[in-house]
This record gives structure tokens, sequence and C-alpha cells, in this order.
């Protein structure tokens, strides 16, 4: 398996992290299907793949935050600027 992971991606691996990353990389591209990383990696409760191998479900959730402060912050900036040119027009 190193053997192989090592011609394919360039990068030495071992088989605990390759696990890890498979069980990541679905619950980043498919959060829905998180749960089954649990019976891939053949782990009898789901919170042991939630605490040692889902690490994208946090990296996402923070991302989904941060765009939505981001574009609170323009909608902000949007009134502010408006508010200003219509003070400017009505000449105050």
């Amino acid at each position: 398996m190193k053997t192989a992971l090592l011609k394919l991606t360039g990068k030495p691996f071992n088989f605990h992290c390759f696990r890890a990353s498979g069980a990541t990389f679905v619950a980043a591209v498919a959060p829905e299907r998180a749960r089954m990383a649990s019976g891939v990696l053949h782990h009898s409760r789901p919170s042991t793949t939630d605490k040692y191998y889902i690490k994208g479900r946090k990296h996402q959730s923070f991302r989904i935050y941060q765009s939505a402060v981001k574009d609170i912050i323009a909608r902000g900036r949007r009134r502010r600027s408006r508010a200003a040119h219509d003070k400017a027009q009505a000449g105050w």
C-alpha cells in the first residue's frame, strides 16, 4: 500500500494517514455523507470517526461563517455609502 501511494502521489503516505485523508475528504465534499466514513473505517462508534478523522466539518463551518460575516459587512458598507450619497444629493 505504501509503495502504491508513493507511486501515485509522489509523497510518502502511511495507511493511517490515507484513511484519515479519505474520511476528511468525504466530510469536506459531501458532509451529509460523513457518517459513512465510520463504516468504511470499521469504527463501532461514529463518535470515534468524528473525533479523530473528520476535520473537514470544522473547516467548512468556519468558511461558511466567514462568508456570512463578509456578506453582512459588505451590506453595511453599501447601506452607509447609499445613505451618504442620498445626503449629498439632498444638500446636507
